[in-house]
């Protein structure tokens, strides 16, 4: 039985009406022989094809169209005993056939209905299955962790030399990363409101650097010490939010912020559980470390000798080539009176070394770590807008 149409009473109508038609049409005088009755043909579909409303309709214009019929032709109203037997027993036998027809789609409905309910059970269950298989696994994990895992991962992580902040941060970025199956993880330095990547694994969706106030799950992890994008989902109007921030050090004492921008696993919880440990060790690394390490290499004129910015141009080359870290390096010719302003110009972390001198022109490298183009596109306007001469030239030439 199918779902009864808004328009099945005209459907009904029409079928009878096509009957009634052929019927006046083509002078058939069915009532003569009452078993060759066509109208017994809707009666019998309707009654199997809708429910009983449609049923009783069909019923009334079967006695309607009949009476219609038999008054047209050339008896009339004229009902032979044998006639109105047929056609009573039909009638009888089709609304049999539709209660039966009733009870049964009436079973089936409550069939398919305690079905659909025991999917529901199946599915909840199913549900409760995976969140328990989930449990035990973060329980395993844990239990992994806080016995030989994170025994071993510390050991591995005081291993690391810690008189390079760089080299630190890199090395804990890529222990860690492996260890909690993260993809992508950073390192940011934070002062005065500022916060600069110092290490990590690929391009940060946050960028090299950025300002407090930016990412709502890194203001968060600043205020709060954890910042998570379920905490801040509601508000965020970027795609570059990071899954998860971790602060380095209390309230009073930010030295900076780990972020988690991917990771293989689903067990957020566990990783943000042990990067907060982590987050405290480093702490207490990070300010043991020598931050200016660059300034016992600077010279009397702000340049760095060629054999230091070799050694670290070879650095940033094997961190881009491992985790896609980019770095920029362009020669530029300025006047020597020009030097401290250019020097001024660049980043803390950048380098100048000097390539020649003629004159009163000098021919300097300068190398930007963690730069790309369009970083270094504003530094670029920043130089040619604060000094008055300065030309970009081929680095492979000179």
């Amino acid at each position: 039985m199918k779902p009864r149409k808004k328009s099945w009473f005209v459907e009904v109508l029409i079928s009878y009406g096509i009957v009634f038609l052929f019927d006046y049409l083509y002078k058939t005088d069915v009532f003569k022989e009452s078993f060759l009755n066509f109208y017994w043909i809707p009666l019998l579909i309707f009654c199997v094809r809708y429910d009983l409303v449609v049923h009783v309709f069909s019923s009334i214009l079967f006695f309607t169209f009949i009476v219609v019929s038999k008054f047209l032709s050339e008896e009339g109203l004229n009902f032979s005993s044998d006639f109105a037997l047929a056609n009573s027993i039909m009638l009888v036998i089709s609304t049999v056939l539709s209660l039966i027809n009733e009870v049964r789609v009436k079973n089936m409905e409550r069939l398919s209905l305690e079905l659909a309910y025991r999917n529901e059970d199946v599915s909840r269950l199913e549900e409760e299955v995976r969140k328990l298989k989930k449990q035990i696994n973060s329980l395993e994990q844990k239990l992994f962790y806080e016995s030989t895992g994170i025994s071993s991962l510390l050991i591995e992580l005081r291993e690391i030399f810690t008189e390079d902040f760089e080299k630190f941060a890199q090395r804990f970025v890529e222990i860690v990363s492996e260890y909690f199956d993260v993809k992508r993880m950073y390192v940011y330095r934070y002062k005065d409101g500022f916060l600069r990547l110092a290490a990590g694994i690929g391009r940060p969706e946050l960028g090299f650097s950025l300002k407090k106030g930016v990412s709502l799950v890194v203001d968060k992890a600043l205020q709060e010490g954890v910042g998570r994008i379920l905490d801040v989902v509601d508000q965020v109007k970027s795609s570059n939010e990071p899954w998860l921030a971790v602060r380095i050090g209390d309230g009073e004492n930010i030295l900076g912020v780990i972020t988690v921008e991917e990771t293989a696993t689903d067990n957020l919880e566990l990783v943000e559980e042990y990067l907060t440990a982590l987050a405290t060790w480093i702490h207490i690394v990070m300010r043991k470390l020598e931050f200016e390490k660059y300034e016992k290499y600077r010279l009397k004129d702000g340049t760095f000798p060629a054999d230091f910015y070799e050694t670290e141009k070879n650095r940033l080359k094997v961190l881009e080539a491992q985790h896609g870290i980019p770095f920029i390096e362009v020669c530029v010719r300025i006047k020597r009176e020009e030097l401290g302003k250019l020097l001024k110009i660049l980043r803390r972390n950048d380098l100048a070394t000097k390539m020649s001198e003629d004159g009163e022109y000098l021919l300097l490298k300068l190398l930007f770590p963690l730069c790309d183009e369009i970083g270094f596109n504003i530094i670029k306007k920043r130089l040619e807008s604060e000094i008055s001469e300065v030309e970009i030239v081929d680095c492979e030439s000179h």
